[in-house]
Protein backbone atom coordinates (compact mmCIF):
# COMPACT_ATOMS: atom_id res chain seq x y z
CA UNK A 1 0.00 0.00 0.00
CA UNK A 2 1.29 3.68 -0.89
CA UNK A 3 0.57 7.26 -0.87
CA UNK A 4 1.19 9.13 -3.76
CA UNK A 5 0.47 12.93 -4.77
CA UNK A 6 1.39 15.34 -7.18
CA UNK A 7 1.16 18.86 -6.87
CA UNK A 8 -0.10 20.43 -10.11
CA UNK A 9 -1.84 24.21 -11.37
CA UNK A 10 -4.72 24.61 -13.32
CA UNK A 11 -4.98 27.17 -15.39
CA UNK A 12 -8.37 28.51 -17.05
CA UNK A 13 -9.29 31.04 -20.04
CA UNK A 14 -11.90 32.44 -17.75
CA UNK A 15 -11.18 33.83 -14.23
CA UNK A 16 -12.81 31.14 -11.33
CA UNK A 17 -14.83 32.12 -8.67
CA UNK A 18 -14.16 30.60 -5.14
CA UNK A 19 -17.38 28.91 -5.39
CA UNK A 20 -16.05 27.70 -8.94
CA UNK A 21 -13.01 25.90 -7.48
CA UNK A 22 -14.98 24.57 -4.45
CA UNK A 23 -17.22 22.91 -6.82
CA UNK A 24 -14.55 21.92 -9.16
CA UNK A 25 -12.42 20.47 -6.17
CA UNK A 26 -15.83 18.67 -4.10
CA UNK A 27 -16.73 16.69 -7.91
CA UNK A 28 -12.97 15.75 -8.22
CA UNK A 29 -12.33 14.42 -4.42
CA UNK A 30 -16.02 12.57 -4.81
CA UNK A 31 -14.78 10.92 -7.85
CA UNK A 32 -11.59 9.94 -6.10
CA UNK A 33 -14.10 8.82 -2.95
CA UNK A 34 -15.49 6.64 -5.55
CA UNK A 35 -12.57 4.41 -6.85
CA UNK A 36 -11.76 4.31 -2.95
CA UNK A 37 -8.49 6.03 -2.97
CA UNK A 38 -8.88 8.33 0.17
CA UNK A 39 -7.93 11.35 -0.99
CA UNK A 40 -6.11 14.36 0.96
CA UNK A 41 -6.63 17.56 -1.76
CA UNK A 42 -5.60 21.27 -0.55
CA UNK A 43 -6.08 23.96 -3.09
CA UNK A 44 -4.94 28.15 -3.01
CA UNK A 45 -6.14 30.54 -5.71
CA UNK A 46 -8.98 31.53 -7.73
CA UNK A 47 -9.07 33.57 -10.71
CA UNK A 48 -6.84 31.74 -13.85
CA UNK A 49 -4.64 29.70 -12.03
CA UNK A 50 -5.25 27.27 -8.66
CA UNK A 51 -2.61 25.16 -7.37
CA UNK A 52 -3.17 21.79 -6.15
CA UNK A 53 -1.56 19.40 -3.83
CA UNK A 54 -3.68 16.01 -4.19
CA UNK A 55 -2.10 12.47 -2.14
CA UNK A 56 -4.26 9.28 -2.72
CA UNK A 57 -3.72 5.86 -1.13
CA UNK A 58 -3.89 2.93 -2.94
CA UNK A 59 -3.93 -0.84 -2.62
CA UNK A 60 -1.95 -1.82 -5.01
CA UNK A 61 1.19 -3.86 -3.27
CA UNK A 62 4.05 -3.03 -6.04
CA UNK A 63 5.03 0.41 -6.66
CA UNK A 64 5.06 0.94 -10.10
CA UNK A 65 1.71 -0.49 -10.29
CA UNK A 66 0.24 2.40 -7.74
CA UNK A 67 2.10 5.01 -9.53
CA UNK A 68 0.25 4.23 -12.70
CA UNK A 69 -3.38 3.62 -10.68
CA UNK A 70 -3.03 6.41 -8.85
CA UNK A 71 -2.25 8.83 -11.42
CA UNK A 72 -4.29 7.38 -14.20
CA UNK A 73 -7.46 7.82 -11.22
CA UNK A 74 -5.96 11.18 -10.55
CA UNK A 75 -6.58 12.08 -14.52
CA UNK A 76 -9.72 10.45 -14.48
CA UNK A 77 -11.27 12.14 -11.61
CA UNK A 78 -9.96 15.83 -13.07
CA UNK A 79 -11.66 14.90 -16.22
CA UNK A 80 -14.93 13.95 -14.32
CA UNK A 81 -15.08 17.25 -12.78
CA UNK A 82 -14.63 19.01 -15.37
CA UNK A 83 -11.01 19.90 -16.64
CA UNK A 84 -9.98 19.61 -20.56
CA UNK A 85 -14.21 20.04 -21.09
CA UNK A 86 -16.44 23.10 -20.86
CA UNK A 87 -14.95 25.10 -18.27
CA UNK A 88 -11.63 24.91 -20.28
CA UNK A 89 -9.19 24.30 -17.61
CA UNK A 90 -6.04 23.07 -18.13
CA UNK A 91 -3.72 21.07 -15.92
CA UNK A 92 -0.28 22.63 -16.03
CA UNK A 93 3.46 21.99 -14.36
CA UNK A 94 2.30 18.87 -12.80
CA UNK A 95 5.17 17.36 -10.03
CA UNK A 96 4.67 13.65 -8.74
CA UNK A 97 5.95 13.68 -5.31
CA UNK A 98 8.16 10.71 -4.12
CA UNK A 99 6.29 7.87 -3.20
CA UNK A 100 5.60 6.98 0.77
CA UNK A 101 4.07 3.71 1.80
CA UNK A 102 0.87 3.81 4.63
CA UNK A 103 3.82 2.80 7.20
CA UNK A 104 5.72 5.92 6.47
CA UNK A 105 2.57 7.97 6.18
Amino acid sequence: MFVLGCELVLRSDVPLSATDVTDLIESFVDELDNLGLSPDVSTKGTGTRVEMTVEVETDEPVEMEAFVYAFTSIKSALHCAGVHTGRMVIPTEIRPMAPRTLQDA
